[in-house]
């Protein structure tokens, strides 16, 4: 999976999911991409991170989840939103 976000150097990061990691949609409900991956170092990822999954595009909204239990082990669980997750702030 590829996680994309701009930088400066227009950065990518591509990562092994585990296999907890879900989609959750729901009819006019929330549409969640929820991904848990670990790594032996630390990588940023900052708010504003885009994601494509079957097609969709998903936002990283809030801050990432991380759990340190080494100092070469790093747990991060990234809940990433669909556009309609925007649209909600607005009412018509």
């Amino acid at each position: 999976m590829t996680i994309n976000y701009n930088d400066y150097y227009g950065t990518a990061l591509n990562i092994n999911v585990t296999d907890g990691s879900y989609r959750y949609r729901a009819i006019k409900g929330e549409h969640t991409l929820t991904l848990y991956y670990s790594l032996d170092v630390h990588a940023e990822v900052p708010v504003g991170a885009t994601c494509t999954f079957q097609g969709e595009t998903y936002t990283l909204i809030d801050a990432v989840n991380l759990k340190k239990h080494h100092n070469r082990s790093f747990e991060y669980t990234l809940i990433m939103h669909s556009q309609q997750y925007k649209l909600g702030k607005y009412k018509l």
